[in-house]
């Protein structure tokens, strides 16, 4: 049901006293019949309702301060930046969601840190082992190029050694 604007509300009003039933008006600005006189018969005026908006919890100058904060340091998280802002400042603190809703209207976004599993000995001496291959889809031999034929065979370069492997 849409929110009608104050035009549209003296409109209705107007369309009930001028004799036209209640159905054929709500059909018309489509909302229910008992909006259409409800607020007539509550308050006597079509005037909107004031909205309470709530208060913003920073100032222009945190919010600047935020921006700056990030572009200085862009892996600073949102936790980081809420703990300087609060430490700054100790009544009315504020949470991370809100420096991330703040960040998020200058375009800006905060990263976290990468979270992985730590390398055990084992493994680091693995991966160190994988990387003296280097694989090539292709093999030179001085001028011309010669391209497999078999996509699963690799040209090994280990240590300046030439090995063959396929199947």
């Amino acid at each position: 049901m849409p929110r009608l604007r104050e035009n549209e509300r003296n409109q209705l009003i107007g369309m009930i006293r001028g004799g036209v039933s209640v159905s054929t008006v709500a059909h018309h600005f489509n909302v229910t019949r008992y909006v259409t006189l409800q607020r007539e018969r509550a308050t006597g005026s079509q005037k909107d309702r004031p909205r309470c908006l709530g208060r913003r919890k920073t100032t222009d100058r945190e919010d600047t301060f935020m921006r700056l904060s990030l572009l200085r340091d862009r892996f600073k998280t949102a936790g980081q930046t809420t703990a300087e802002i609060n430490n700054i400042r100790q009544n009315n603190p504020i949470s991370k969601w809100t420096v991330l809703r703040r960040l998020k209207t200058f375009g800006l976004r905060a990263r976290r840190p990468a979270c992985r599993t730590r390398l055990t000995p084992y493994n680091i001496r693995n991966s160190l082992i994988g990387q003296e291959y280097i694989h090539f889809g292709l093999v030179r031999y001085g001028i011309t190029t010669c391209f497999p034929m078999n996509p699963s065979f690799f040209w090994n370069v280990k240590m300046g050694e030439n090995a063959y492997s396929g199947e």
